[in-house]
């Protein structure tokens, strides 16, 4: 039978044919007409399916270009059913087209995103052992404290040359710290990236941080732009160039380090595996912790309030002398709820898809059969209809009342409370199932870490609001200019 959750009695059944369909007279260029005219732009990808969820409601139909004939969603009831009908396999089989041509042209092993079948698995385990294991991440924290001590202080020289207490394009210096945590779980290796001249880092990384960088601007215009798949435009040449430095620098600095990411099992990993396995997490650290940061920033900015109880929670743990712990990050109830709040307010992404393996009941009330490719439109979706003042930043609905000293009151959602229950699935910033990120702890406790240390040395001036783009992820608009008022 299909795979369905519990649906209100009041929900009808439909038929898949009666899900709401963009019409057009060619309808394979019917999603192409409104970027081709000008209407968006690839930067405003999440926008046209906000307007289209407004125009055809929560689930519609449409001919998606090279896709063929999709169906979107923006109901988190229904990606629930959708994700739990993948189980283990979850549509393994999910191509990323740039690697592999990347990988083919220059004979290298393919990363982790493209792998499949029983080498995914066994990579992911590798990874695994070193990424989601609380004892392996609890080494790590102490060293991620002291490189954001060596940030704080590679700040402080910054406004100390400043005139009224501001840092101008503070991201880069959030992007700076995170390619130096990214050093320790690699290779167990400082970079050097706080000294004030990032000339002066080690160099091999440095090539791979620019490669990095330079690969983000071009890597979804070759995606999703056909004329690439040519080989020959100036655009593809760039993402090569760029691919090229990111994986000579990472060569370079497997000459020169073990790779801390396999200890313990190093010859039982061939050397191309093992090169595979450092771009991989050297070039997603440049792009996603740091884009989590941005938002995050601008919200605490924003929300003095949440600023402030982050800071009361935090600043007896931060008094004592030393770095902090894996455990004393963890009994940050309030800060790791406004984690989760981030999360929820601002995506990073805008459109998961995933191909049924069996029929479906969707408890929007459609059926949809088994080989559908099913768009997750998740940033972004209508919050108004499942969470309360969906507007506001409140980390207090993720809370119950044992978790935290600094707020009474009940969250919503849970057993105790007489609001409406938050769906278990509406907020997945690591994905779901075999393909979720398998550095999620890591990502997360280094943010933490990060969190607590600036907000309990700076306030955060506001910023004001910040329009976003979607560039593989939905992302702030533009540079963060903050001022930061030292606490005393």
């Amino acid at each position: 039978g299909a795979h369905q959750l519990n649906l209100e009695d009041n929900v009808v059944v439909k038929p898949f044919e009666e899900i709401p369909k963009v019409k057009g007279l060619f309808p394979s260029l019917t999603s192409l007409i409104p970027f081709i005219t000008g209407k968006y732009e690839q930067a405003t990808l999440h926008r046209f399916f906000e307007d289209r969820r407004k125009e055809y409601g929560f689930v519609y139909r449409e001919h998606f270009g090279m896709n063929g004939d999709m169906v979107f969603t923006s109901n988190p009831y229904d990606w629930e059913v959708i994700l739990r009908s993948l189980g283990a396999e979850d549509d393994l089989e999910r191509p990323i087209w740039a690697l592999k041509a990347y990988s083919k042209l220059r004979n290298r092993s393919l990363l982790y995103i493209d792998v499949v079948g029983e080498e995914f698995f066994e990579r992911r385990e590798l990874m695994g052992k070193m990424m989601l294991r609380p004892q392996k991440i609890a080494k790590f924290v102490p060293q991620y404290s002291q490189i954001t001590d060596d940030l704080l202080d590679f700040i402080q020289r910054k406004l100390d040359k400043s005139s009224d207490n501001t840092i101008e394009d503070f991201m880069e210096d959030v992007d700076r710290w995170q390619f130096e945590c990214a050093g320790i779980l690699t290779l167990n290796q400082r970079f050097g990236f706080l000294e004030d001249d990032i000339q002066t880092a080690n160099p091999a990384a440095y090539k791979a941080y620019t490669g990095a960088k330079e690969f983000f601007k071009t890597w979804l215009d070759i995606e999703i732009q056909p004329q690439h798949r040519t080989q020959h435009t100036m655009k593809w040449h760039q993402f090569v160039a760029a691919s090229d430095l990111i994986y000579e620098g990472c060569e370079e600095l497997l000459s020169q380090y073990k790779l801390a990411l396999i200890e313990g099992v190093e010859d039982q990993v061939s050397d191309a595996v093992k090169l595979a396995m450092i771009v991989d997490t050297l070039r997603a650290s440049t792009d996603t912790v740091p884009t989590v940061i941005f938002w995050l920033m601008i919200e605490l900015a924003n929300n003095p309030d949440v600023q402030e109880k982050i800071y009361q929670e935090s600043k007896e743990v931060l008094s004592k002398d030393k770095p902090l712990s894996y455990k004393e990050v963890n009994q940050q109830h309030y800060l790791k709820a406004s984690l989760k709040e981030i999360h929820r307010m601002r995506p990073l992404v805008a459109l998961s898809m995933r191909k049924l393996r069996q029929d479906v009941i969707l408890p929007s009330g459609f059926e949809v059969p088994s080989g559908t490719t099913i768009g997750l439109l998740t940033n972004p979706y209508d919050q108004s209809q499942f969470f309360e003042d969906s507007h506001k930043m409140k980390p207090e609905r993720w809370l119950r009342n044992r978790e935290t000293k600094t707020e009474g009151g009940c969250p919503f959602g849970t057993k105790d409370s007489t609001e409406e229950v938050i769906p278990k699935f509406a907020v997945l910033p690591f994905g779901h199932g075999p393909r979720s990120c398998v550095g999620r702890r890591i990502a997360e406790n280094s943010i933490l870490v990060y969190t607590m240390k600036l907000v309990n040395k700076y306030f955060i001036h506001p910023v004001g609001e910040f329009d976003s783009y979607f560039n593989l992820f939905v992302k702030p608009k533009g540079k963060l200019n903050v001022r930061l008022e030292k606490r005393i």
